[in-house]
């Protein structure tokens, strides 16, 4: 017996060792990155989620790139960044994921203020993304997807793929926000302020707005700001300068261009506190280094004048040069060019070269760009006369331009009545 028991302890030993070496094979297979990501990210560790997540992006998972791009983007792990989002978002999308698609749709609408591609407003390029996702979107809106919910809105709005409906926008903006989506809490404060597929509720705008803006969307904290700024047109908010200041500067301090710019106007202004030249030009030149075209000719204007820093007129010119430079132009900018070139300020005085930059002011609907354009034409200057050409653009300069934003547009609309008049061609 003891025998027959040294016969098999070499087998049971062999044996041992076989489950052992399979235990050890079990445990020693590469893990599910994706999977393990999951996990973590249900229970609510991110960073834990995030190492796995960059693991399985590593071997090319384009929906762990996408979720990471989504870590950034509501700051869930990270610190939030939009820049880098877009960036995970690319990744997954060039593999042709569709929700990194509309991920990026709608952080080019929402959340991210730099220009992506030369010669296009992101809004453009956002609804390029959604379009492409469009089919995928629809079918995730359905099944519930808060986000599929507020991106359909956004074509429903603007009639792409889908018939344009502001009903249905609202309707799928209304349930995207009832579920805490930033970006449906925001369109939906939109409807609400314009009365789009709804009649206009400006306290309820407000309310959807600031649950948006407290998930830290730069988008609705700019326009939460607007909203303090200007005030409700039937008075049930109130014009608050400090307020709009504090929006402004939550998104501003996300990098939203627009946002850098009404911050530098309300220190120009002394709105909501102390009147800052210095703080205006920093602020005018973070929104002009993203693009910003009104940014530009602020930041040329305080240069040309010295106020808030040094004074240089041909640094001045360069801000005005990229203002005009701007898709559809910026007909401020460009007469103040001109009057540069006529008077020669920071460059050699040049009237030809004053003709054609009131010219491109003029056709860009800048009214002080008529007047001047008008007299140029009138005494020859720069250019073959023309009365008929200077009563046309002097009779346009009179009528005015409801459109521009053009400061002392009401005392330019009466000189160019009175050159009218005195000069007969009344």
């Amino acid at each position: 017996m003891v025998r027959q028991m040294e016969r098999l302890l070499p087998l049971v030993a062999a044996a041992l060792m076989a489950v052992l070496a399979a235990g050890c094979a079990t445990t020693s297979e590469k893990p599910d990155y994706f999977a393990e990501g999951q996990l973590e990210y249900q229970a609510g560790n991110y960073t834990k989620a995030a190492e796995w997540w960059q693991k399985a992006s590593d071997e090319g998972n384009a929906q762990a790139q996408n979720n990471i791009g989504y870590m950034y983007d509501k700051g869930l792990g990270f610190k939030q960044n939009y820049a880098t989002a877009r960036k995970w978002y690319d990744k997954a999308a060039s593999k042709g994921l569709e929700e990194a698609k509309m991920n990026l749709g709608l952080l080019l609408r929402t959340a991210l203020s730099a220009p992506v591609k030369q010669g296009k407003d992101n809004g453009d390029v956002a609804l390029e993304y959604l379009t492409e996702a469009s089919e995928w979107i629809k079918k995730q809106a359905e099944a519930g997807n808060a986000r599929a919910q507020a991106a359909l809105a956004l074509l429903y709005e603007h009639g792409v793929t889908v018939t344009k409906d502001d009903a249905k926008a609202f309707s799928l903006a209304a349930e995207s926000a009832a579920q805490g989506c930033a970006e449906g809490q925001y369109f939906l404060g939109i409807d609400y302020w314009l009365g789009t597929g709804v009649a206009t509720t400006y306290s309820l705008a407000k309310e959807w707005l600031e649950k948006a803006a407290a998930q830290g969307l730069p988008a609705a904290q700019r326009l939460l700001g607007l909203v303090h700024y200007w005030g409700a047109d039937d008075g049930s908010i109130p014009q608050n300068y400090g307020q709009a200041v504090y929006w402004f500067e939550k998104a501003a301090s996300q990098g939203w261009r627009a946002s850098q710019y009404s911050l530098g106007v309300c220190y120009v202004y002394g709105y909501g506190g102390t009147q800052d030249y210095a703080k205006a030009r920093a602020w005018f030149e973070k929104s002009a280094l993203q693009g910003d075209s009104d940014a530009c000719l602020n930041l040329g204007a305080l240069w040309i004048s010295g106020l808030g820093g040094a004074k240089s007129a041909t640094t001045a010119i360069k801000w005005y040069e990229k203002a005009a430079a701007a898709p559809g132009g910026n007909a401020i900018a460009e007469a103040n060019l001109g009057g540069c070139y006529l008077d020669g300020v920071g460059v050699a005085k040049n009237d030809y070269k004053a003709r054609e930059w009131y010219e491109k002011a003029a056709s860009h609907g800048g009214v002080g760009g008529m007047y001047v354009l008008g007299q140029l034409y009138y005494f020859g200057q720069g250019g073959p006369q023309s009365y008929a050409k200077a009563k046309e653009w002097l009779e346009k300069a009179a009528e005015g331009n409801p459109d521009s934003s053009e400061v002392g547009q009401e005392r330019i609309i009466e000189e160019a009545k009175a050159f009218l008049r005195e000069h007969n061609f009344y």
